[in-house]
């Protein structure tokens, strides 16, 4: 695997990067169903990017690309699955932050910035 710049050293850069070398390396396994008996997913890295890039484009398409030195801020309200994990690659790779609540918690907020 090359080497990565101290300053690329994000993880959605370097899911990227895993990505580009080896896309077929496993990353998560999701559930098929709500029933695990029904088997699992192999997410790959390849997967994950392609993925998170979509989201890329769909979050630029619906609320334009930003190029400003302070990244806005998206709000995240739902479960904590693989679509979390997406949405905060996506938001790091678009200069966007992401206001996420805990639904459990209710009056408990964290932003996550890269």
């Amino acid at each position: 695997m090359d080497e990565i710049d101290q300053e690329d050293g994000v993880v959605a850069r370097l899911a990227d990067h895993i990505a580009k070398d080896t896309p077929e390396r496993p990353y998560a396994l999701l559930p098929k169903t709500q029933r695990l008996e029904d088997g699992w997913f192999v997410m790959t890295y390849g997967h994950l990017a392609n993925a998170a890039n979509v989201l890329c484009e769909w979050l630029d398409q619906q609320l334009g690309e930003d190029s400003s030195e302070e990244p806005s801020t998206v709000a995240y309200i739902g479960p904590t699955d693989f679509r979390y994990v997406l949405l905060v690659f996506a938001c790091i790779k678009t200069n966007r932050a992401v206001s996420i609540s805990d639904l459990l918690h209710s009056s408990t907020i964290s932003i996550v910035t890269h």
